[in-house]
């Protein structure tokens, strides 16, 4: 694999503190850690991609509607956090809130046992 030129980076002491230790446990530099982590972003920004519009053209995502999900939605979605890192989970989450989208929250456990009778 060639290489191109190299760039640096400022990172918050916290993020820096956690990549550097997820690359100490993967046993490798920090400089391959991090562009093993972009390299691997790129596909996951395509196929969110895909699945956005594959959303939309389900009708499954209405913004303007207060009803609930689809299980079928709930199940994807909670799949995809699964999926995400915390990092990547605060992005999208910072994205939301920039187009002004209410951030969806899983009912807690007593929610729905006092909500749901049950």
């Amino acid at each position: 694999m060639q290489l191109g030129n190299s760039f640096s980076v400022r990172l918050s002491l916290d993020t820096e503190a956690i990549m550097r230790s997820a690359a100490d446990a993967a046993g490798v530099t920090f400089g391959v850690f991090i562009r093993r982590r972009i390299e691997q972003m790129l596909p996951l920004e395509e196929e969110l991609a895909a699945l956005r519009a594959a959303i939309e053209l389900l009708d499954l995502y209405d913004p303007a509607s207060s009803a609930a999900a689809s299980p079928a939605a709930v199940e994807t979605l909670l799949l995809l956090r699964q999926m995400a890192s915390p990092m990547q989970l605060r992005a999208v989450q910072a994205d939301m809130e920039r187009y002004g989208l209410q951030l969806w929250r899983e009912p807690s456990s007593h929610a729905r046992k006092v909500g749901g009778g049950g």
